[in-house]
């Protein structure tokens, strides 16, 4: 039950995050998703072509880019693009990471929410035209790693 609460409760932040940050539909329009090219898999351990670094060793599980009209990053039409990932080290470690390799990239850390069973961090570079979400916690024997990024177009 408390593990229950704690995943809704950061699943709320994380809505909520993007929310803020996508700020879109200003004008009531319907929107619409459509895909974009995705491009090639970057290996593990480096920021591939998407200046985010993937944890070494992490295998890729899902991934998608959606493009919606009418969603906005600070006043410009926005992208969000979603990856997720699966780790045999510990969220601890995972999470040391990040927070390292992510500055090292580029991004300013904006603040991280640790609260068993997840981690959550939030990330920002080009004067905030560039955002990202990193989500690391424990299910089915892996610790997960999903990052979205939101950047305007």
């Amino acid at each position: 039950m408390k593990r229950a609460r704690s995943i809704l409760i950061i699943g709320a932040l994380i809505l909520g995050i993007i929310g803020l940050a996508a700020c879109g539909n200003q004008d009531g329009a319907k929107t619409q998703v459509s895909a974009e090219p995705q491009p090639a898999k970057p290996p593990s351990g480096s920021t591939g072509n998407w200046g985010i670094p993937i944890y070494p060793g992490s295998e890729e599980g899902e991934y998608y880019v959606r493009a919606e009209e009418g969603q906005f990053l600070n006043g410009k039409p926005a992208v969000l693009e979603s990856r997720l990932y699966a780790a045999s080290d510990k969220v601890d470690t995972v999470v040391a990471f990040y927070k390292q390799k992510m500055a090292a990239s580029g991004w300013k850390d904006k603040g991280w929410i640790e609260a068993e069973p997840m981690s959550l961090g939030q990330y920002e570079k080009d004067g905030g035209q560039d955002t990202a979400v990193v989500q690391i916690y424990v299910e089915s024997n892996a610790t997960n790693i999903k990052i979205d990024r939101i950047y305007a177009k």
